[in-house]
C-alpha cells in the first residue's frame, strides 16, 4: 500500500508539473501574442502619420488658400487649426483653416464669396458652401494632393478646442495610439467621423479616450484600445455623462 501511494504520489507530482508547464508555456504564448499586437499598433501608428513630405504639401496648400483668401481681404490671416495643432493629424485629415478679418461685414457672406474665387481655379474640386451652419465654412478637395480642404469664417470659438486636446495629447499615456487608431477605423465606415452625419468628430473623440484613460491605466496600446473599444460597445450607457464639453471647449 505505501509503494502504490508512493506512486500515486510521485504520479500526482508529474500531473501537476505537467499541468504547470503548459499553463506557463500558455501564458508565454499571450505574452508573445500580445507584444505583436503592440507592434502592430505602433507599425500601424506610424503608417497613419504625415509624412514630412506630405507635411510640406499641405504647408502649400495653406499658402496658396491664404493669397486666394488675401485677394478679397487684403488684411486677413489665415490660421491652420485641429489635428494638425494637436499632433493627432493622419494622411486623410482634412486641413482646417480659419479666416480673421475685419473687413467682410458678414461669416455667410463671406462664405459665399470665397466660393464663387475659389471656383474660377483648376486645382479645386468638389466645391461646396454651407454659409448657413453654425460654423460657415467653404469645403474643397485639392486637385494635387488629394486633400480635403475646410475654411471656416467664425471668430467666436478660436482655438480652445485643438489647446484643450494638444494638453490631453501630453497627458495620457497611448492617447495617441488609440485616437489614430480609432480615426482611421471611423473615417472608413459610414461616415462615423463626420459629426454632420451624426458621427463623432476628431476632437470629442480626443476628450471621451481622454476621460477613459484617465479612469484606468493600460500597460500596452493594445490593452488601452480594447478596453476603450470594450467600453463603447458594451459597458457604454447613454443616460450617463462620461464627459462634458462647453461651446468653448473645456470639459467637466
Amino acid at each position: 500500500r505505501r509503494s502504490a501511494a508512493g506512486g500515486m504520489g510521485k504520479r500526482g507530482a508529474e500531473a501537476a508539473a505537467k499541468s504547470g508547464s503548459a499553463k506557463k508555456r500558455k501564458a508565454t504564448k499571450e505574452a508573445a501574442r500580445v507584444a505583436h499586437l503592440n507592434e502592430e499598433v505602433e507599425a500601424f501608428t506610424r503608417f497613419l502619420s504625415v509624412t514630412p513630405e506630405e507635411s510640406r504639401a499641405r504647408s502649400q496648400l495653406k499658402r496658396r488658400v491664404e493669397r486666394h483668401v488675401c485677394e478679397l481681404w487684403p488684411e486677413a490671416s489665415v490660421k491652420q487649426f485641429g489635428s494638425h495643432e494637436t499632433g493627432l493629424e493622419w494622411f486623410e485629415s482634412d486641413v482646417d483653416l480659419r479666416v480673421r478679418t475685419a473687413s467682410f461685414a458678414t461669416a455667410d457672406a463671406s462664405c459665399r464669396m470665397l466660393k464663387a474665387l475659389l471656383a474660377k481655379r483648376s486645382w479645386v474640386r468638389e466645391l461646396e458652401a454651407r454659409p448657413q451652419a453654425r460654423i460657415p465654412v467653404v469645403c474643397f478637395r485639392d486637385r494635387e494632393t488629394d486633400v480635403q480642404v475646410d475654411v471656416s469664417f467664425d471668430d467666436s470659438f478660436q482655438s480652445n478646442d485643438s489647446a484643450d486636446t494638444n494638453y490631453l495629447s501630453r497627458q495620457r499615456e497611448h492617447f495617441r495610439d488609440v485616437v489614430l487608431v480609432l480615426k482611421a477605423l471611423f473615417n472608413h465606415n459610414r461616415n462615423l467621423d463626420k459629426p454632420f452625419y451624426g458621427g463623432l468628430g476628431s476632437f470629442r473623440l480626443a476628450v471621451l479616450v481622454d476621460a477613459f484613460l484617465q479612469k484606468s491605466h493600460h500597460a500596452t496600446p493594445v490593452e488601452a484600445l480594447d478596453a476603450f473599444l470594450r467600453f463603447c460597445c458594451a459597458d457604454f450607457n447613454a443616460r450617463e455623462p462620461v464627459v462634458v464639453t462647453s461651446p468653448d471647449g473645456r470639459r467637466s
